[in-house]
């Protein structure tokens, strides 16, 4: 989720960016619950902020929650827009998280690859106003990560 001040802009209708951003989350875990094919669903948030700040709900609080989406709802009604648009750290940051739990569930292995029959998709979803991307060095147009 993008958690830069560009969030803070308002809408026409009154709403900012983010509380938008907050709705399609809460959209996107109804439409999933739904479904009872669903339910070993986890989710992880993860905002633009710097690392480990950014890391607000991972998998050790996934595993603790009782109902999966509990804690995140809570920790998503709590963000607020004020960092910068590092998009390119929060993916990377994301996808080191996902890797993380693949070794340490041994569904990666170093120097062997990938165990075929061990499969646990993952989606990587990116909330964004889709503003210029900032870091405390630059601005630019394009994604890195630094």
């Amino acid at each position: 989720m993008d958690t830069s001040g560009s969030m803070n802009q308002r809408t026409y209708m009154g709403p900012t960016y983010l509380d938008y951003g907050k709705i399609a989350a809460e959209s996107f875990l109804k439409i999933r619950a739904k479904d009872h094919q669903n339910y070993k669903d986890r989710y992880m948030l993860v905002t633009c902020e710097d690392f480990p700040a950014a890391i607000k709900v991972g998998w050790r609080d996934v595993m603790r929650d009782p109902t999966p989406t509990t804690y995140f709802r809570e920790e998503l009604s709590k963000l607020t827009a004020t960092s910068m648009t590092n998009l390119g750290g929060a993916i990377k940051n994301s996808l080191d998280l996902l890797n993380i739990h693949r070794v340490g569930n041994g569904l990666d292995n170093y120097g062997q690859g990938r165990n075929p029959f061990l499969y646990e998709p993952a989606v990587v979803i990116i909330i964004s106003d889709g503003c210029k991307l900032t870091n405390t060095q630059t601005v630019t147009d394009t994604v890195c990560c630094l």
